[in-house]
């Protein structure tokens, strides 16, 4: 039999608390790394390269061609 548990003190004020818990009900409701929004910004840069309008560098989104 184990004992009742106990929660560590934390120095979280108020609102603190109330910004983890959202985010933790968000990221139960859906644990994927990106938003909705960030997962369709990312498939039309893929889109986009897949055209060949993006260059291919780390770090760099410049769009090709309309010179």
């Amino acid at each position: 039999m184990t004992g009742p548990q106990q929660t560590p003190a934390t120095s979280f004020t108020p609102d603190q608390h109330r910004a983890l818990r959202e985010l933790r009900i968000r990221y139960e409701q859906d644990c994927d790394q990106f938003s909705r929004r960030e997962r369709a910004h990312l498939h039309f840069l893929r889109w986009m390269y897949n055209l060949g309008r993006l260059e291919s560098t780390p770090g760099n989104t410049e769009l090709r061609g309309g010179e």
